[in-house]
């Protein structure tokens, strides 16, 4: 067996492996296979072989899939081949760039609903000033009189 730093890349894996290596469950890896973002590996009797194709393309859909990426958008990108061998650069550049102008709206509403809950937060302070005329919002202690 393998070890050391060249060892993840040594193959060949039974699908415990190559979940464990990727991070992946075993059932994720199934359905990639079925969804075709994963070629189907060889087979050992019933077992699944999986190869260093296999690791570089459940490494590239995870990574996709932090990113933002749906698998539906990933089986977009794949058509009928390989994914890792027929995503062109110029198509990868341009889902990225819609994911990043999509996270940019995103960020945009949420940073305005931010400045939405601020405001609120100073109208209802300055509320509660005018409704009690204190001073401060600090309630007094027990048995204090209020300033």
């Amino acid at each position: 067996m393998t070890t050391g730093p060249t060892a993840a890349r040594a193959g060949p894996w039974r699908i415990g492996a190559l979940a464990a290596l990727t991070g992946a469950t075993p059932k994720a890896l199934r359905l990639y296979e079925a969804e075709g973002l994963l070629p189907a590996p060889r087979r050992q009797g019933t077992y699944r072989v999986y190869d260093a194709l296999h690791l570089d393309t459940v490494r590239l859909i995870r990574t996709a899939q932090a990113l933002g990426f749906s698998l539906r958008e990933l089986k977009a990108l794949a058509g009928q081949a390989r994914l890792v061998d027929v995503v062109p650069l110029g198509l990868a550049r341009d889902a990225v760039r819609r994911k990043r102008e999509a996270r940019g709206v995103q960020i945009a509403r949420l940073q305005a609903l931010e400045a939405g809950l601020a405001a609120v937060e100073r109208e209802l302070d300055d509320a509660h000033q005018t409704a009690c005329l204190c001073p401060s919002s600090t309630p007094a202690a027990p048995g204090e009189p209020r300033t």
